[in-house]
């Protein structure tokens, strides 16, 4: 009984370890990024700029989409001279027009 279950498990390992080391070199493949060379197709040369583009542009969009958020605290004070005090929904803000990260809510 136990010789069948050691070879049981050995070949459900050994496709495991295949099958992880196919995943990895097929997500190798579908991220790795060519540059186009003379002897490529004036069509192959164009796609593969445009998913570079398209990358660069896609990493671009999630750092243009972060806005810092208020910073909450029982006790908010000004941090500069730029730091001013708004009265909205029943709370104190803290805005600052010129150091974002100076933002605070009372909370």
């Amino acid at each position: 009984m136990s010789a069948i279950l050691s070879s049981c498990c050995r070949s459900l390992a050994a496709t495991s370890v295949a099958r992880s080391a196919t995943a990895a070199s097929s997500i190798l493949r579908s991220t790795t990024l060519s540059f186009p060379t003379q002897a490529q197709s004036p069509s192959h040369a164009a796609w593969t700029l445009s998913a570079t583009s398209a990358a660069l542009r896609l990493q671009h969009q999630h750092h243009a989409n972060q806005v810092r958020s208020y910073q909450v605290r029982a006790s908010i004070k000004p941090r500069c001279e730029h730091c001013y005090m708004v009265m909205r929904k029943g709370r104190r803000y803290i805005l600052c027009k010129k150091v974002a990260r100076h933002k605070q809510r009372q909370g």
